[in-house]
């Protein structure tokens, strides 16, 4: 319970964060899609996409939880069950090892995205990586 506590707090502080410069505030309708413990069902993977803009969707993929192998294994897993549905773009995101180098490359991905997945893992390291960086977003 802690750790969900923890992730989601990490994922309120990226869209609060972000939402005034990005036109995020002014959304009508924001979606959050959660699905822990295993496999994603494909209707949720086709609703994210649609959500996220259907056919115009770019979908930034945050592989940060990732502990058990190199994080572009889950980028191109997922890559490759997004395509089913036809968005535009999935993007790998900044790497949790690269973020203080690239923290604007980042926060221009965040900015762009129309949705954003976190890979499976340990969300602690999510919130690692977003505590020691919080001043700068």
């Amino acid at each position: 319970m802690r750790k969900l506590l923890r992730f989601s707090r990490a994922v309120c502080f990226i869209f609060l964060g972000l939402s005034s410069s990005s036109g995020l505030a002014s959304t009508p309708k924001q979606k959050l899609v959660v699905v822990g413990g295993g496999s994603r069902p494909e209707a949720a993977n086709a609703r994210f996409v649609e959500w996220a803009g259907g056919e115009t969707a770019k979908i930034l993929v945050l592989t940060w939880a990732s502990e058990h192998g190199p994080p572009e294994h889950y980028f191109d897993k997922f890559e490759g069950e997004m395509a089913r549905h036809n968005p535009s773009e999935v993007i790998h995101g900044v790497t949790v090892d690269t973020i203080a180098a690239n923290r604007s490359a980042l926060v221009q991905q965040i900015r762009t995205a129309t949705g954003i997945f976190f890979t499976g893992g340990d969300q602690n390291l999510v919130m690692d990586a977003l505590e020691a960086d919080a001043a700068h977003f």
